[in-house]
């Protein structure tokens, strides 16, 4: 089992992509907070698959919104 660090494994997701935007509003002309490529992600509110993004903290306590389709729940 990967180490998830302080991620919290009930709410971690993997995004599953290379140079997926995490945006900092939930639409796809928002402004990119950054990109990050398969890496380990914390849904802030739960997951709502009925959204088209949703909003995750990223490792280092930063946060934004990541188009669904990108992301794998791991549990």
């Amino acid at each position: 089992a990967q180490d998830l660090g302080r991620i919290d494994a009930g709410a971690a997701l993997l995004v599953t992509g290379t140079d997926v935007p995490v945006l900092s509003a939930p639409r796809r002309s928002a402004e990119p907070v950054v990109s990050i490529s398969w890496d380990f992600v914390t849904a802030a509110n739960g997951i709502d698959r009925e959204q088209p993004f949703q909003r995750v903290v990223l490792p280092l306590n930063k946060d934004g919104w990541v188009a669904g389709a990108f992301l794998t729940p791991i549990n």
